[in-house]
């Protein structure tokens, strides 16, 4: 066997990245811009306390350059090397490879074995090895150096020896704008996590003492399943779940005085008028397409025509928005016309509340209301339940004190979170601009998908 050094010449047809990139002047060693420290998580390293669940940042958080907030995490003293500090580029171990720049509002919160934190970078070395590690060719470039095994991963060593392209000249400035920007969204997902927690807070605190886990306690469990419920719970299903699930919402009603979800909304829609054949496309609102926040977002790839199950009318403001799909529930909130109309699926039902419609989208987010949701599916896989299920739900009686406080705070923040996002697609055109110019040196660089879906709108 013979073993030769490969040279740029040999790299001339890979049709991925440019030989100089990989072996000329115009690239450094990651571990030589970082002065070498580059962070794991030790599962075998312990601190005495158990970490509560999901009380970690993991790879699964980590979204486009950014952290994704959904709920309260734990901190953890800013020496640790298991807590974010600012300026660090959290960066996944297995593909697909995805890299976070950590604000200051998101330091000193914990992260798990899944992923690296990259350290002692300036802002923009920092930004600019966020961006490269969130191109599909540089990470694909990254993951084919990791140690061959069933389920590959980064090496720590391979990752100190990359080669990453320098700094473009006049990138301070922009890379000072994304750091901003970045904490400023953070600070917003902050406040929302905030007040999501004090809605599930006063929900689960209007639910009754005698719930149904406890009403059954005292029944002989070997007996027929049917005997353990009233007679009056009893409706047109006698499926076991929608059976327990009456049983809850009767409890709720009687001992918390739950009001039915249909004395809330004038319109409650899951059967109406589809869309049907269309001569081009159209901007459609999947399930996928919201996330914990409840917004519509901004920018929606365009759908293929003749989708049949898309309704016919287009979305509308003050529109609360639920999802069939009871195993995950998801709910959206229309605080403003989109510039352009989208067209929801129908596995959304779509509801129209009298009064306070931020407010009682908070509250359909929260468990009592899955809860509801999730004894009440059918088919073979148990996942989706139907519009008339969700009619039939139960939600607590608010003072409207408090909906009035939290559907202001809804919207404001929704307003607050469409401007920072033109700022962010804004500076983030910049980067690729840049990137764009570069690409004689650089090879092609992959647009991220909102930036597609800006170009395509």
């Amino acid at each position: 066997m013979q073993l030769a050094k490969v040279t740029p010449n040999m790299l001339e047809n890979e049709g991925s990245w440019d030989p100089v990139v990989l072996c000329g002047p115009m690239s450094s060693l990651l571990g030589d811009s970082c002065a070498g420290s580059l962070d794991t998580w030790d599962a075998s390293i312990s601190d005495g306390s158990r970490v509560a669940e999901r009380s970690t940042f993991g790879a699964a958080d980590i979204g486009f350059a950014e952290l994704r907030i959904s709920h309260e995490r734990q901190t953890a003293p800013a020496s640790s090397r298991h807590s974010v500090r600012t300026g660090d580029v959290l960066l996944a171990k297995a593909p697909p490879i995805k890299a976070a720049w950590i604000s200051p509002s998101v330091q000193q919160l914990r992260f798990d074995a899944t992923c690296y934190a990259v350290r002692n970078l300036d802002t923009a070395q920092g930004v600019w090895l966020t961006f490269l590690l969130n191109q599909k060719e540089y990470a694909f470039c990254l993951a084919r150096r990791s140690v061959a095994s069933a389920m590959p991963r980064i090496n720590t060593n391979e990752l100190r020896r990359f080669p990453i392209p320098e700094v473009p000249e006049g990138f301070e400035r922009i890379a000072s704008g994304i750091a901003n920007c970045l904490d400023k969204r953070s600070i917003n997902s902050l406040e929302l996590v905030r007040l999501q927690g004090e809605v599930a807070s006063l929900v689960e605190s209007m639910i009754p003492a005698v719930v149904f886990d406890n009403v059954d306690e005292g029944h002989d469990r070997t007996e027929s399943w049917y005997r353990r419920f009233h007679a009056q719970t009893l409706e047109d299903s006698l499926i076991p779940g929608h059976v327990k699930a009456g049983e809850f919402q009767q409890i709720l009603k009687r001992n918390g005085d739950w009001r039915p979800i249909n004395s809330l909304v004038s319109l409650a829609r899951g059967h109406g008028e589809r869309l049907g054949q269309l001569a081009t496309q159209y901007h459609c609102l999947r399930l996928s397409d919201v996330g914990s926040d409840l917004r519509v977002p901004m920018t929606l790839s365009r759908g293929l025509a003749g989708n049949r199950n898309v309704y016919a009318e287009p979305l509308q403001i003050d529109e609360v928005l639920h999802s069939l799909l009871a195993t995950s529930p998801r709910t959206a909130f229309v605080c403003e016309r989109p510039d352009y109309d989208v067209y929801p699926t129908d596995h959304w039902v779509r509801l129209k509340f009298n009064e306070t419609p931020g407010a009682w989208a908070l509250v359909m987010q929260t468990e009592a209301i899955a809860r509801q949701l999730r004894s009440m599916t059918t088919g073979l896989t148990q996942q989706f339940a139907t519009p008339i299920a969700v009619q039939q739900l139960v939600l607590p009686p608010l003072p409207p004190a408090v909906r009035q406080s939290w559907d202001s705070r809804m919207r404001r923040w929704q307003r607050q979170r469409n401007e920072l996002d033109l700022e962010w697609f804004e500076l983030v055109d910049r980067v690729y601009r840049l990137l764009k110019d570069t690409e004689a040196k650089y090879g092609p660089w992959v647009t991220p998908y909102f930036q597609e879906a800006i170009d395509d709108a």
